[in-house]
C-alpha cells in the first residue's frame, strides 16, 4: 500500500538515522483508525521515551545543555488500519536538511507489514541566550554525531 502524501521523502535531505521501535496499539476509533492525536502521542512517545534515552539524551539534558528541541510541523497520513493491542513496528528516520532544520518520519507498521499510517515532523533546536529561548542557528553537533547511524 503506498500512502499519498505531500511530502516528498526524497527531498528531506541526508538520512542520517533509522531505527525500529515494537510498540503495542492502544484504543482505535470507530474507523479502525488510532487518530491524528494517537498517532502524534506514540511519535512523541517513541521520541521522548526510546530513540533519545538510547543516545543518552532527555528532554532535561539538552536544557542542561541549553537547547530545547521544537517541533515546528507535524502531519499525519493514514493507511491501513490496525487492530487494538497489535504489536506494531515503528521506523523512525531522521534527515538532516539544512544546518537548522531537520526531518523525523515514522513509519506505523502492522504485524501483516502493512503500513497502518506515516508521521512526519519538521523539528528545530532553541538554544538560550541570555535567558531567553531564541531559534538555534545549527543543530547542536553533539545530538549529530551521537544519533548518525546510516
Amino acid at each position: 500500500m503506498i500512502i499519498k502524501s505531500k511530502i516528498d521523502l526524497t527531498k528531506l535531505g541526508e538520512r542520517i538515522h533509522r531505527s525500529n521501535y515494537d510498540f503495542i496499539v492502544g484504543k482505535n476509533d470507530r474507523n479502525e483508525h488510532l487518530g491524528n492525536d494517537k498517532y502524534g502521542n506514540y511519535a512523541e512517545e517513541i521520541r521522548q521515551n526510546r530513540f533519545l534515552p538510547q543516545y543518552g539524551f532527555s528532554d532535561a539534558e539538552f536544557n542542561k545543555k541549553g537547547f530545547r528541541q521544537m517541533r515546528k510541523e507535524l502531519q499525519i497520513f493514514y493507511g491501513a488500519g490496525i487492530e487494538e493491542g497489535a504489536l506494531m513496528d515503528i521506523r523512525l528516520d531522521l534527515f538532516l536538511k539544512n544546518p537548522t532544520i531537520f526531518h523525523m518520519v515514522f513509519d506505523f507498521i502492522r504485524p501483516d507489514g502493512k503500513l497502518a499510517a506515516k508521521a512526519y515532523s519538521a523539528d528545530a533546536f532553541l538554544k538560550k541566550e541570555n535567558g531567553v529561548w531564541k531559534p538555534s542557528r545549527k543543530i547542536p553537533q553533539f545530538f549529530i554525531e551521537a544519533i548518525r547511524n546510516v
